[in-house]
């Protein structure tokens, strides 16, 4: 399950960052910077999921993703009883449907250069994370990221965006000010849908006797 679950995220960080990386360039690319806990360079995108990188420049406009929750559907439901050639053994499919509520959050400061000169003031801060939400929001609705996530990624499908009113939040303000920085941050949420499939082994009783549709016959098994 950690794998699905991995690649369900990595999927959508991937969108996240192609659409905000085509649609504003120069703020949320691959950036290389100076790690504030090694001193080393590094280079990662500014589109990441929370607590995956820890020493970002406090400076950086960037996109993160938290996960606000994650609700079980159909907990551990029985799906197809099927019998794997492979290994000779009957295997009941465990079906487990999850949504997924994940929030976007943007966020961007005043900069400046070295020289003084402003690169980004508040307001163009300001503005730039809340446009960039809006666009993901609005994108989120769109028949394009349904079929990206459905059919066009590579890394898990089918994935579900659940885009109807009750599913995807307005976009809150939640910046915060201090004296020297100004941190100007907006979010929402979004909720994505995907079913997760596992295989146990069927504990088949003695004497048990199994159709098989395949060989359109009575297989009798004898444990003795």
């Amino acid at each position: 399950m950690a794998n699905e679950i991995g690649n369900i995220k990595k999927a959508i960080q991937t969108w996240a960052y192609n659409q905000l990386s085509t649609k504003y360039p120069d703020y949320f690319k691959i950036s290389t910077y100076i790690s504030t806990l090694s001193g080393k360079k590094k280079t990662a995108p500014n589109v990441y999921w929370i607590n995956t990188i820890t020493d970002r420049p406090e400076e950086a406009t960037e996109c993160y993703l938290d996960i606000g929750s994650d609700q079980s559907v159909n907990k551990g439901t029985d799906g197809e009883f099927y019998y794997n050639s492979t290994d000779g053994k009957y295997y009941n499919k465990i079906e487990e449907t999850h949504i997924l509520t994940v929030y976007f959050i943007i966020s961007s400061m005043r900069r400046e250069d070295k020289d003084g000169s402003i690169i980004l003031s508040d307001v163009q801060a300001q503005n730039l994370v809340l446009d960039a939400c809006s666009y993901l929001r609005r994108m989120l609705k769109s028949q394009y990221a349904g079929n990206y996530f459905l059919y066009d990624n590579e890394l898990f499908t089918p994935i579900f965006v659940l885009a109807q009113q009750k599913d995807v939040s307005d976009i809150e303000d939640t910046s915060s000010f201090e004296e020297t920085r100004n941190r100007h941050t907006c979010q929402f949420s979004c909720k994505f849908s995907f079913t997760i499939t596992d295989s146990v082994e069927a504990q088949l009783a003695k004497g048990v006797t199994v159709y098989d549709e395949l060989a359109q016959e009575i297989i009798d098994i004898d444990f003795t």
